[in-house]
């Protein structure tokens, strides 16, 4: 594992997720991104940003904030957030797809995971459920 892969994993694993937010990216008024950048809040008011840009995955520590003072990107909490809010990450690990592209998944403390894909330059993000409950992807 890289480096800045390995220092974000040391810095979620273990902790317990408090919020995850999600900037979107709209083009002439039109969703074009749902999974631009994510944001998870974890202990107190510490919060981590990251994304994959053409495969490459960067992150920081950041609070949520806007780019640009526009309409062309929005902060919105997913539908999704409700399973990964107030979950321990028991893991992180990265992987590279058969097409090329890469995954980020978080384990959570109740046999669940949180998974960001990219491919093409596009994210997605599938939510693997506890056995039996199905999955949920976006």
């Amino acid at each position: 594992m890289p480096n800045e892969e390995y220092a974000f994993a040391q810095q979620l694993e273990g902790q317990l997720c408090h919020e995850l937010k999600v900037q979107q990216f709209f083009y002439e008024g039109r969703l074009a991104d749902q999974w631009n950048v994510l944001f998870l809040r974890l202990a107190r008011d510490r919060w981590v940003r990251f994304f994959f840009d053409a495969g490459v995955f960067f992150w920081k520590n950041e609070r949520p904030t806007l780019p640009y003072r526009d309409n062309e990107y929005r902060l919105v909490t997913p539908e999704i957030a409700k399973a990964v809010e107030g979950r321990t990450v028991l893991g992180v690990a990265f992987s590279s797809l058969a097409t090329g592209g890469r995954t980020l998944t978080i384990e959570l403390d109740n046999q669940t995971a949180l998974h960001l894909h990219n491919e093409r330059d596009r994210s997605s993000v599938a939510f693997i459920g506890k056995r039996g409950s199905g999955e949920s992807r976006t």
